[in-house]
């Protein structure tokens, strides 16, 4: 059902050390993103998963605002 791949061990071990956190998704992600948040300090912005152009605007313009870069459009 999923491909194989995606994060490892040692990198969902060390998910406490980031600096920030984009939730795509009430469901799938918003209470991972919460304990984050709570147990490491970790902030986080829940979005809607990126579907369509308003939800995909909002997606880059997040990513945007948390890497202080400007995106041409």
């Amino acid at each position: 059902m999923y491909p194989k791949g995606g994060a490892t061990v040692r990198q969902i071990n060390s998910a406490g050390d980031s600096q920030f956190t984009v939730a795509l998704g009430r469901t799938a992600s918003l209470l991972a993103a919460k304990l984050l948040d709570t147990k490491c300090g970790v902030p986080f912005e829940n979005l809607d998963l990126p579907i369509g152009i308003q939800a995909t605007d909002a997606l880059v313009d997040c990513l945007r605002k948390t890497a202080g870069v400007s995106v041409s459009r």
